[in-house]
């Protein structure tokens, strides 16, 4: 097992390095998890989904990624092949060795636990016979920390209010077939999932077409409504007074505005992306033409603070504000749009 230190220990009889080609397991600090439910899709359409799912929502710049089968949905696991990649390639070198996540095989019966682990602690929640949900920790789960992975859960009703005792779990069998080193690259997305890819393509074009459509509709029955107010309008002094059509024009400036603002779609991916760094889930979004609002679970109050200087340091946005109000337990960040669409570094180390 590769050792966030850049170790490599062996874990079974003979060690993973004995082997002609060894597979080495990720200390689970090194990876990142998220459960996929692909929706209404099936078959090769539902793995295409989960792979390009876990391409475009890679929590690192260079990723590791590896998909399987978790119920009826899909378990993806990332790392940050940038960080792993040079220890490998000193212990290994041309022998690329296969490698994946630190896995255990799930409770009987499923629901709650808490795994101890060699670097730290690893909370789950086990639904149908999948991993919905995973959380690491350095230090053990005290009753504050416990509640805060609990809350971020859809489906909470059954959790124990306390954390459970620790336990050892038993490695899953390692999954060759599956684990890859790096991230599916476009084009094997374009050869492999083509429907996916052209369904996701053609829901955004869409909603975007819906909106400008929308934008393009109102404007021209405002510029309609403000040319015959101003026709119509009684004049003194020889100036014309036409309030409602100023009204109009302001709003016809908004909207115009509002058509020229920065790709949505793409920010909300980086600040996707930099909220699972912190494993933050975004509970409500709210854009009004540059400035968007993301509505945090109130539990992520600890890291605002962190979480609002990796949105400024990504480049997308600027003038980020956590906005708190304790007596109602509310979270909200606030921040303006600069125009790019891709941020230029994440830093997961924070």
């Amino acid at each position: 097992m590769l050792t966030p230190e850049g170790r490599f220990e062996p874990i079974d009889a003979g060690g993973v390095l004995a082997q002609a080609r060894p597979d080495v397991w990720l200390a689970r600090s090194l990876c990142a998890y998220q459960f996929f439910d692909p929706g209404a899709a099936r078959g090769s359409a539902a793995w295409a989904a989960a792979r390009l799912h876990a391409r475009s929502a890679a929590p690192f710049i260079d990723a590791g990624s590896l998909v399987g089968r978790s119920g009826r949905g899909f378990s993806i696991w990332w790392w940050d092949h940038a960080r792993v990649a040079p220890a490998l390639a000193e212990r290994f070198g041309d022998r690329a060795p296969a490698v994946a996540p630190e896995i255990f095989a799930p409770p009987i019966g499923g629901g709650w636990r808490v795994l101890r682990l060699a670097d730290g602690v690893e909370a789950q929640s086990w639904r149908n016979g999948a991993l919905v949900a995973s959380s690491w920790r350095r230090t053990g789960f005290d009753a504050p920390a416990w509640d805060a992975f609990v809350r971020i859960q859809p489906e909470r009703g059954d959790a124990p209010a306390e954390p459970p005792a620790p336990v050892a779990g038993f490695r899953a069998p390692f999954p060759r077939a599956q684990a890859g080193g790096t991230a599916i690259s476009p084009e094997q997305l374009l050869r492999a999932a083509p429907a996916a890819l052209v369904l996701l393509l053609l829901t955004l074009t869409a909603f975007w077409l819906g909106q400008g459509l929308k934008l393009r509709a109102d404007s021209q029955e405002l510029e309609r409504v403000a040319a015959l107010e101003r026709q119509v309008a009684p004049t003194r002094s020889g100036t014309a007074q036409a309030p409602q059509g100023a009204t109009a024009a302001r709003r016809l400036a908004a909207f115009t505005a509002l058509s020229d603002r920065p790709n949505l779609v793409a920010a909300l991916g980086v600040a996707t992306r930099i909220l699972q760094l912190y494993g933050v889930g975004v509970e409500g979004v709210d854009a009004q033409g540059d400035e968007l609002d993301l509505t945090l679970p109130y539990s992520a109050i600890s890291g605002v603070d962190r979480i609002a200087r990796e949105m400024e340091a990504s480049g997308v946005f600027t003038d980020v504000r956590p906005i708190t109000n304790a007596a109602d337990h509310t979270l909200q960040l606030r921040m303006r749009l600069t125009g790019r669409t891709e941020s230029a570094a994440l830093n997961p180390d924070g």
